[in-house]
C-alpha cells in the first residue's frame, strides 16, 4: 500500500505527469474502439450467415448479430479496455514510468525499448492476459480466482516499463518482481482496484507510478 500512497502524494505534487499518462490512456480507448468495431462488424456477418440459412430476412438476422456483439462489449467494456492497456502498458507507460523515477531517484535506469521491442512484449502480454482473463472467467464464481488473476496481470502490467529498461523480459519478469520487497502486497491491493469498474481505469497511473517505484526503490 506504501508505494501507492507514494504515488499519489507524487501526483498531486507533480501535476505535470498527467500528460505523460493520457497518452497511453487514449491508445487504450482508440484500441477499445476498434475492438467494438470489429465485434459489431462479426455480429452482422454472423447474424446474416445464420438468418440466410434459417430462411429468414438476413437484414434483420445482421442488426441483431451487431446489436449482440455491442452489447457483448459494453458489458465486458472495462475487462477488453485495461485488456488494450495492458497490451501497451511495457512501452505505452514508458514516458510516465521515465518521469517518475527521474523525479523521485534523480536519475532513470536502464534504456527504453525499441519499437520491435515493446510491440512484441506487448504481443506476449496480450497472449498472457488472454489465458488468465479465460482461468478467471472459469473460476468467475470464486471470488478468489478472478482476483488472483488481477493481482497477477496488475504485478506484471505495472512493473513492466520500469523492468523492461532494466533489461527483464516478459518471461522472467514474474520471478524478478515478486521478489521485490513488498510486491505481494501491491499486487494483491492493485488486485482489488482493478476489479472495480471505472475506478480501474482511472487508477492505471498512479498504480504505474506505484509499480515504478517498487522497482527502481531497491535499486536506485
Amino acid at each position: 500500500m506504501r508505494f501507492i500512497l507514494r504515488a499519489i502524494r507524487l501526483f498531486s505534487r507533480e501535476r505535470g505527469l498527467w500528460k505523460y499518462a493520457v497518452k497511453p490512456l487514449l491508445w487504450g480507448a482508440l484500441a477499445y474502439l476498434i475492438v467494438v468495431a470489429l465485434s459489431v462488424g462479426l455480429g452482422a456477418k454472423v447474424g446474416e450467415t445464420v438468418s440466410g440459412r434459417l430462411g429468414a430476412d438476413a437484414q434483420t438476422g445482421g442488426s441483431l448479430g451487431a446489436l449482440l456483439g455491442l452489447v457483448v462489449t459494453i458489458v465486458l467494456g472495462g475487462s477488453i479496455y485495461l485488456a488494450m492497456v495492458g497490451l501497451i502498458s511495457g512501452f505505452g507507460f514508458d514516458q510516465l514510468s521515465q518521469e517518475v523515477e527521474q523525479r523521485v531517484f534523480g536519475h532513470v535506469v536502464g534504456k527504453s525499448p525499441s519499437f520491435g521491442e515493446g510491440l512484441s512484449d506487448g504481443i506476449g502480454r496480450a497472449i498472457l492476459a488472454g489465458v488468465v482473463g479465460l482461468v478467471a472467467l472459469c473460476g468467475a464464481g470464486t471470488v478468489v480466482i478472478p482476483w488472483l488473476a488481477a493481482a497477477f496481470l496488475s504485478l506484471m502490467d505495472f512493473t513492466a516499463p520500469a523492468l523492461i529498461r532494466r533489461g527483464v523480459s516478459l518471461g522472467q519478469q514474474f520471478a524478478v518482481a515478486r521478489r521485490k520487497p513488498g510486491a505481494m502486497g501491491f499486487a494483491g491491493i492493485c488486485g482489488v482496484i482493478i476489479l472495480i469498474p471505472v475506478i480501474n481505469v482511472l487508477a492505471l497511473p498512479i498504480l504505474v507510478t506505484a509499480g515504478t517505484i517498487l522497482v527502481a526503490d531497491e535499486s536506485a
